[in-house]
């Protein structure tokens, strides 16, 4: 597959390392992400653009 088309997933399930070929994906702390959008949605986070940092695992899919 990864001669004709190149596959990335998001949000790194268990599943896209069980596949074959095994799914490129990016991860993300979900947890620390819904702790930001919590903060912003309550107003106690004015800061203006808010960044979540994840990491790409490759895999064979890409």
């Amino acid at each position: 597959m990864p001669d004709d088309i190149a596959v990335i997933g998001f949000d790194d399930t268990e599943y896209g390392a069980l596949i074959t070929p095994a799914l490129t994906t990016v991860h993300i702390d979900a947890e620390a992400h819904g702790r930001q959008a919590a903060r912003t949605a309550l107003g106690l986070d004015t800061g203006g653009i808010t960044r979540s940092p994840g990491r790409v695992l490759v895999r064979d899919s890409a």
